[in-house]
């Protein structure tokens, strides 16, 4: 953090806090797409199955 050495050393603290804060919001918000793929991911298996099931069921 090249920026932080240039701040006033009053200043030093609140920019970390804000700084790590800034890092654990980003964390979460890709820990939550993460999540959202791994759940969507079971049901679009699922779909391409059942359409599969279909067109072969279709095609006899």
């Amino acid at each position: 953090m090249k920026f932080k050495d240039r701040l006033a050393e009053d200043s030093r603290h609140e920019f970390t806090l804000m700084f790590e804060e800034g890092k654990l919001v980003a964390r979460t918000a890709l820990q939550d797409s993460l999540d959202g793929v791994d759940s969507a991911a079971p049901s679009m298996a699922s779909a391409m199955s059942m359409r599969k099931c279909l067109w072969l069921k279709s095609s006899s």
